[in-house]
């Protein structure tokens, strides 16, 4: 059974380590150019092929620009400004989805293509059993660094996920620990090209999408 999808990007994030870039340019990190589009567009993209609802999450300084950036496609993105700071307002934000399987990623984060369409198909038996999927960046494991760069949850699960701060390790494997062996929650992994979150992750972007 194929349940529908929505697909939650987070972009509140201030991009403090591309702080000079973003003043200069007057515009959040998630918007900066990378090859013919920008950022957050090639996420949007991506997800369009496989979700049936995008919401992007933001805050109200960004708002008007994600609006205006998201008209050029032909369906609609949703920009929602998050009532609560930090992730725990993130997450809050994503019970405005319309769906009950939640796909969400960050929206400094680019992928190769594929790679979400297969996350998103390889988490649709999980939300039948009402399991959250934490995936982890294959390649950033071999550092020993377990960043979260998607999650999937079925919204009934939401309460147990507003607590999580996915960028601690502490927070993320003690949670791990105690759902896991309630069947809440299972691991999966997956493939990154970059993550923008400094100036030389962005320049590297650009030569790689330049060639």
């Amino acid at each position: 059974m194929k349940y529908k999808t929505t697909a939650v990007i987070l972009a509140s994030g201030e991009g403090s380590r591309l702080k000079e870039t973003t003043e200069q340019l007057g515009i959040p990190k998630h918007l900066l150019s990378i090859g013919k589009t920008n950022i957050i567009n090639r996420l949007v993209h991506e997800f369009s092929l496989c979700c049936d609802e995008i919401i992007c999450i933001t805050t109200k300084q960004y708002f008007e620009q994600f609006n205006r950036n998201f008209q050029q496609f032909p369906f609609e993105v949703k920009v929602i400004c998050k009532s609560d700071l930090g992730f725990k307002g993130d997450f809050l934000a994503t019970a405005n989805a319309s769906n009950e399987h939640i796909i969400l990623t960050m929206g400094d984060l680019i992928f190769p293509l594929g790679e979400i369409d297969n996350f998103v198909k390889n988490t649709q038996k999980y939300n039948q059993k009402n399991c959250a999927v934490i995936c982890l960046d294959r390649g950033q494991i071999k550092k020993f660094d377990f960043r979260i760069v998607m999650t999937s949850y079925p919204k009934s699960l939401l309460k147990k996920i507003i607590p999580l701060n996915p960028e601690s390790l502490l927070s993320v494997g003690s949670a791990f620990i105690k759902n896991y062996f309630q069947g809440y929650v299972t691991l999966d992994l997956a493939n990154t090209l970059f993550n923008i979150n400094t100036n030389e992750s962005y320049n590297e972007a650009k030569t790689f999408f330049k060639n």
